[in-house]
């Protein structure tokens, strides 16, 4: 399933950007540099509430159900990576959506008259 994949891309490039900004920020303080002395310091971007991060623990791996649509999927996909939407939950809600899309797929099928698909079948 590319929706795992696109999860742990997601994880891993948040786990890399919080390890380059330690590194940084230890390397910054260990050798000061005489222009970044100079400097006023940068205003950080206010801490979420936890009450954000509830909310999007709640709500964050259902949107996981529309990960079988196209163009928008895999970056809900990267995106709950990212943000550390649990593992688990994840991984069932990408399921139950991309099996909700072979459903609908195979009713089409079924329901839809032959003749429309000869037709449609014409144009290609």
């Amino acid at each position: 399933m590319e929706g795992l994949l696109d999860w742990w891309i997601g994880y891993g490039a948040k786990v890399a950007l919080l390890r380059y900004r330690l590194r940084r920020s230890h390397r910054a303080h260990a050798h000061p540099h005489a222009e970044s002395a100079n400097r006023p310091p940068r205003s950080g971007k206010p801490a979420l509430s936890p009450r954000y991060f509830r909310w999007m623990r709640k709500r964050g791996a259902p949107m996981l159900l529309l990960s079988w649509l196209p163009g928008i999927g895999d970056p809900l996909c990267t995106l709950a990576g990212w943000l550390c939407i649990p593992f688990r939950p994840s991984v069932c809600y990408m399921a139950i959506g991309k099996f909700l899309r072979y459903v609908l797929t195979t009713a089409a099928l079924l329901w839809v008259p032959d003749d429309f698909w000869r037709s449609l079948g014409q144009w290609f």
